[in-house]
């Protein structure tokens, strides 16, 4: 499959974008950068890092300095905490000695607290510096860091570092790092902490530690007022020569050192090197005020790659699709605490093994068993979740903190039980005759979407898992709920249908049972009645062929990974809808390995699977720019980087 979909890649490689406007020197009194579709920028002497303008986003723009040789353009710093200006804004060094950011109106964005500058100039090191009569350095970007840490910078006690908001969002986050003035290097899980939970993680050198240190071979070390090495803080080979060195706060909280090679035009990427600190974060934090490593509802992963990964439990959809780590909530309505409406028949509880979110328990009850704890919690209206292990039911409700995948082998048989609203789930809205069998039009609710769904005549049940029988063509065929909305193939040949009278739909090539996905923001004619949806004539319209864009290679990467036998060029837009439905659902429960279950060459290299399937996801985003390159595509897919957490591409394929 990889050397298919490389070859489709090497058809679609990108011209080379425009020469930005770049000047090498100092920034002298009076003279400026504005932020323009130009980018311009300052370069350091030997052009290894700039100090300028990143366009973020349609008139946005970020100051900020980044590695310009390589071709990621990584940004190491970004003044403004790192909020966004808008286009035509200058950063200028006034004739009072001032350097200012400035707004098109001239109203004032940013500023160092400082005057009598009389130059500032962009360094080698990648430090942005303010120079002073004589040559002094009165301000430096290598004191204010933002999440990032360079080699020969170093950081006294009392400087902070934080992490940003998300992948692509630059402003602060939650999650940051202090030498304190007592000497101990110290993790926080909040901006301002101020409870000892908040701690995740320190370098125990209360008393001793003095100065935190990146040495000019690549190593982070503390030591003591003497320069006494007291901390190895990060640990490996470093390669002394022709390579690049950082060491970051991610937004995820976790302390990274990489390196990437100087070779000019360089494929391969930035590496990590070190052991991250802390190695597990989502095991490593348990707050008592707070969300734990995820947000409030959701748990923590730790995947493959040993990076946390933050997903929603079943029913339950992100609050901000651009950052997982914002939390999770009901995408249902919770049961009714008013007496006549006991509603204990519409809920259920799904279970979720090795699963816990431990504190902030408000009933504990040992000698039980789990049924028992599954019945008291369903007869109880404030009970949102029980953690059910070692005979002991502990009840929990909203918002669920400090949500977490146990490792394997460290929760002794722990289970999480999850209350859900199986109301409406799955609601009949009608029927219709073809030839022998008789077929019944359902619509199933799932994570705010709407699906219509098509099956044989038999009783759908919702217990755990929806077991749906599909009697059309060749008998009886059981299947699974494995993902959330999970494909039903009924074999059915292609036909036209007509639905509950008002509605006619095809089934796909593919064998698809769901069909017909709702977009009530366009509208497509012939669709009568307000029980059936038909997808717009909008998504019929992609265009397959040798001008592909990239919009389109996600639809064709999608259907590379979910159907590769079945795959036939100029496919139902209907099946293009459910596949990409299905292989998000499949990524974010971290059930990859369902899309290629039957393909055993695919099976044993999953984490490839994942990597394209998160490519797949990133080029199908309704906002183009948010649409990566061809040349980023080929990168992410040949894994020389790093692909970022996709969002969900809700709009553009499953837009309600």
């Amino acid at each position: 499959m990889a050397s298919v979909i490389l070859g489709i890649l090497l058809v679609f490689v990108p011209l080379p974008l425009s020469a930005e406007a770049q000047t090498r020197g100092n920034l002298t009194s009076g003279s400026s950068l504005t932020a323009n579709d130009r980018n311009s920028s300052l370069l350091s002497p030997s052009g290894e890092f700039a100090f300028g303008f990143r366009r973020m986003g349609r008139g946005a723009h970020l100051l900020a300095i980044w590695f310009e040789k390589i071709e990621d353009k990584t940004i190491v710093w970004s003044a403004n905490d790192g909020m966004l200006a808008p286009e035509g804004s200058k950063i200028q060094l006034t004739a009072d000695g001032r350097l200012v950011l400035a707004d098109p109106r001239g109203g004032e964005l940013w500023s160092p607290s400082l005057t009598g500058v009389e130059h500032a100039a962009m360094l080698d090191t990648g430090n942005f510096v303010l120079v002073g009569q004589n040559s002094v350095n009165l301000w430096e970007t290598f004191s204010q860091p933002t999440d990032t840490m360079l080699p020969t910078q170093q950081l006294d006690q009392g400087t902070k570092v934080s992490a940003r908001y998300s992948e692509m969002n630059y402003s602060s986050g939650r999650f940051n790092f202090i030498l304190q003035a007592d000497g101990n290097l110290v993790f926080y899980a909040t901006p301002y902490s101020g409870d000892f939970s908040d701690t995740y993680w320190d370098s125990k050198t209360v008393g001793s530690g003095f100065r935190l240190i990146f040495n000019q071979s690549g190593q982070v070390y503390l030591t003591a007022r003497n320069g006494t090495i007291l901390n190895s803080i990060t640990s490996g080979t470093v390669p002394t020569g022709g390579f690049y060195h950082r060491a970051i706060l991610e937004y995820d909280g976790v302390f990274r050192q990489y390196v990437h090679p100087k070779t000019a035009n360089s494929s391969s990427g930035w590496t990590m090197i070190s052991s991250p600190i802390p190695p597990n974060i989502c095991t490593s934090i348990r707050q008592n005020f707070g969300s734990g490593a995820c947000g409030f509802n959701s748990y923590c992963v730790l995947g493959d790659d040993k990076r946390p990964q933050c997903r929603c439990p079943p029913r339950y959809t992100p609050l901000d699709t651009t950052n997982e780590m914002k939390g999770c909530r009901q995408d249902f309505e919770p049961q009714s605490c008013d007496g006549s409406r006991p509603e204990t028949d519409q809920f259920d509880l799904r279970e979720m093994p090795d699963t816990n979110w431990p504190m902030y328990d408000y009933q504990r009850t040992p000698g039980t068993t789990e049924d028992w704890c599954r019945e008291a919690c369903l007869a109880d209206c404030f009970c949102a979740l029980v953690i059910f292990g070692g005979g002991v039911c502990w009840k929990k409700k909203i918002p669920l903190s400090n949500g977490m995948m146990l490792p394997r082998g460290d929760s002794e048989g722990t289970k999480a039980l999850i209350k859900t609203n199986h109301k409406n789930l799955v609601q009949l809205l009608g029927y219709c005759n073809e030839g022998q069998h008789r077929l019944l039009v359902y619509e199933f609710m799932s994570n705010g979407t709407l699906a219509n769904f098509l099956f044989g005549a038999s009783r759908p049940s919702w217990y755990r898992r929806i077991e749906i029988a599909c009697d059309v063509a060749r008998g009886l065929s059981y299947l699974h709920d494995d993902c959330t909305r999970r494909i039903i193939h009924c074999d059915i040949k292609p036909q036209n249908i007509l639905l509950d009278g008002s509605l006619t739909a095809k089934i796909s090539d593919f064998g698809l049972a769901k069909l017909l996905m709702a977009n009530q923001t366009r509208t497509t004619t012939g669709v009568k009645g307000t029980r059936g949806y038909l997808a717009p004539e909008w998504f019929r319209n992609l265009p397959i062929s040798s001008k592909i864009d990239v919009y389109s290679f996600g639809i064709l990467l999608v259907e590379l990974i979910c159907c590769r036998k079945n795959y036939e060029p100029g496919a139902e837009i209907e099946a293009q809808i459910v596949l990409a439905d299905w292989m998000y659902d499949c990524y974010q429960e971290g059930s990859v390995h369902l899309l290629v279950e039957s393909d055993e060459e695919a099976s044993s290299d999953i984490k490839r699977v994942k990597r394209f399937v998160m490519t797949a996801l990133w080029c199908i985003q309704e906002d183009p720019a948010l649409r990566p390159s061809m040349k980023n595509i080929t990168q992410m897919l040949e894994g020389v980087v790093e692909v970022p957490v996709p969002q969900v591409p809700s709009s553009s394929i499953i837009s309600i």
